[in-house]
């Protein structure tokens, strides 16, 4: 028990250091504000992109840290129910992550005063809310980039593992998962 509670705070503190990590590095698009309308020039609408991007490879690693911390935080687990908590812990990781790293970007922004013109920078919302897949609405798309790869990465493990249970320690201490071949006199030339 104590060690899941020690594996949660570790991918709850990473999941905060993941949205910090895109709060300190995402660009910035600008807003202009000008005769009370306000509105991202075209020079800046490749940021908004940009930081979508680095969002991705920030939640892409997130979601491997996931896998990883899972996989050697509690060994004793592995098997389906521990990818189950792992893709689970990486979707609510990148949740977490969004939300933080729109906070933290925001407390760096100034607050845009619509009444003053002038130039301002803005935070982007990672919850894409125009964003659609098969004409369908999917605000979504970010948060399946973490446990997308962590279930990618659960299966990596799983693969190379030198044990048929996983490292688990339920099986046969005798079986290393592979069978002897037996070779009698008669057949050695």
């Amino acid at each position: 028990m104590v060690r899941a509670l020690g594996v949660a705070a570790t991918l709850l503190i990473l999941a905060v250091a993941a949205g910090a990590a895109w709060a300190l590095f995402a660009p910035r698009p600008d807003v202009v504000v000008s005769g009370g309308d306000a509105g991202i020039p075209m020079a800046s609408v490749d940021r908004i992109y940009s930081g979508v991007a680095v969002y991705a490879v920030i939640a892409a690693v997130l979601g491997i840290l996931v896998a990883l911390v899972v996989w050697f935080g509690m060994p004793r687990t592995r098997g389906p129910l521990s990818v189950l908590y792992t893709v689970a812990a990486a979707l609510a990781g990148g949740g977490i992550a969004m939300a933080a790293g729109t906070g933290l970007a925001k407390l760096r922004v100034p607050e845009l005063n619509p009444h003053k013109d002038g130039t301002y920078p803005s935070v982007i919302d990672l919850w894409l809310k125009n964003a659609s897949l098969a004409n369908q609405p999917a605000p979504w798309l970010l948060l399946v980039i973490a446990p997308g790869l962590a279930a990618l990465t659960c299966f990596f493990l799983a693969t190379a593992s030198n044990s048929q249970d996983l490292g688990v320690g339920d099986g046969d201490p005798a079986d290393d998962g592979f069978a002897p071949i037996p070779v009698t006199a008669e057949g050695a030339t």
